[in-house]
């Protein structure tokens, strides 16, 4: 293979819930991506569900991979190929050097991310960012945007940082873990347990009168807002807007300390055509000082 040819890259997002294998030239799949069970309880079998599934997407490709990519929820030693203590991942609940050991096994360079850090770097670098930049270009405007907050609602929170053109990493590779931060109603639980695929359950369980385990997932929830279900549809109704008003401090939190646009991904964020509207009202609203002033809470209109 030719050194100036695009280089095959074996990828990983390794979510809470979902294994998701590619493999990617110049970020394009060059065959399908592969949704795989892995046991994330298990870590020697964790691992070698891992190794499968790279093992699987080489032998679908014509070429030899020349690096692994890695995106994975939670903190870790990145730089040095450290991931854990991962809550959302068991097997993982005490740090594992899964960077080394994916090397010695595959002898590729092996590279590992947060994937919500990952996400706004795709956004900022070559997704939204630029596209909106564009927009603005083609209707004569003459600012341009460099900042960008990811923000991926799924089996956790997820958040990241593109700011001028880099991704904002900190000294110990946790920078925008949002996941953490006091929920906002007062229930002193982190936002995580809010925002997140759990979180709606719980809310939905909590308002039909279920227990947890009883609650459906995210997707039945949202389509109960359109069936004839009276208890159902006020059940999801009140979950959803307590989840969205939860998300809308956390934008407003994001704004404020970033001052650029914010974007959403993961599963949760296809219901967004419902919430959208109500969050950014929010976000524009003002108000109201002990002098009797009305101010912004957001310096940027939204």
């Amino acid at each position: 293979m030719s050194m100036n040819a695009a280089p095959l890259i074996l990828s990983l997002d390794a979510g809470g819930s979902n294994f998701v294998f590619s493999a990617l030239k110049e970020a394009i799949p060059v065959v399908s991506p592969v949704r795989r069970e892995v046991d994330t309880r298990d870590l020697h079998q964790c691992l070698e569900d891992i190794v499968a599934g790279f093992s699987h997407m080489g032998e679908l490709c014509e070429e030899k991979p020349r690096a692994i990519s890695f995106a994975f929820p939670g903190p870790a030693n990145y730089s040095e190929g450290v991931v854990g203590p991962l809550a959302n991942i068991p097997a993982c609940a005490s740090p594992v050097a899964i960077g080394a050991f994916l090397e010695e096994r595959f002898q590729l360079p092996v590279y590992i991310n947060n994937d919500g850090d990952l996400f706004a770097y795709g956004e900022g670098r070559a997704g939204f960012l630029p596209e909106l930049n564009a927009r603005l270009a083609q209707s004569g405007e003459h600012r341009r945007l460099r900042n960008l907050v990811g923000l991926t609602l799924g089996t956790g929170l997820g958040c990241g940082v593109y700011l001028n053109g880099t991704l904002l990493q900190g000294d110990n590779d946790a920078a925008a873990e949002i996941w953490g931060s006091a929920d906002p109603t007062g229930s002193g639980l982190p936002v995580e347990e809010i925002i997140s695929i759990r979180g709606l359950r719980r809310l939905f369980a909590a308002e039909a009168g279920l227990q947890e385990d009883e609650a459906p997932a995210p997707v039945e929830i949202y389509r109960l807002l359109d069936g004839d279900d009276i208890a159902g549809k006020q059940a999801a109704a009140a979950a959803f807007r307590t989840f969205y008003s939860t998300l809308t401090e956390v934008i407003r939190s994001c704004i404020t300390l970033f001052d650029g646009v914010v974007i959403l991904g993961g599963g949760i964020a296809g219901s967004a055509q419902r919430f959208l509207p109500a969050v950014v009202a929010s976000l524009n609203e003002e108000t109201l000082l002990p002098d009797g002033r009305h101010v912004h809470r957001v310096e940027s209109r939204v």
